[in-house]
């Protein structure tokens, strides 16, 4: 009901403002020129807009939530997908000796086309328990 508020406040400026009563005084000048109809027609119309302001505002602060609400949740989501495939990848870190504090926001080990390493990698055997790993994994 009050995001109609403004626009019904200043149905009555416009109401007050059309209406016949007579709204300035020809012998007076600047602002005491104004009557009684004259003035109830400007403080309407003024609180129209200061009620159209409040609104507009108090919508912007919540689509700007719900965006920020969006952000964190999107982050969260990112978070638990590099979660999810460096649990899939962590062997490959492992094996190339890119497993490092910073590894796990990482999805691919940075020495992954790096020759020597990867010579290193193939040579171990597999049908040894790896040592490499912890509980050591056949």
């Amino acid at each position: 009901m009050l995001d109609y508020l403004p626009s019904l406040v200043a149905f009555a400026a416009a109401v007050v403002a059309l209406s016949g009563a007579k709204k300035t005084d020809p012998a007076k000048r600047g602002l005491g020129r104004l009557m009684r109809n004259g003035w109830i027609a400007i403080v309407l119309a003024v609180l129209a807009l200061g009620a159209s302001a409040a609104i507009t505002r108090r919508s912007h602060d919540a689509l700007a939530a719900q965006v920020r609400q969006q952000q964190a949740l999107r982050s969260i989501a990112h978070a638990e997908l590099r979660l999810s495939l460096h649990t899939i990848t962590q062997w490959f870190f492992s094996l190339l000796g890119d497993d490092g504090p910073e590894a796990r926001y990482q999805l691919v080990p940075p020495h992954v086309f790096d020759k020597e390493r990867i010579y290193a990698a193939q040579s171990v055997d597999i049908r040894e328990p790896l040592t490499l790993f912890s509980p050591p994994t056949t």
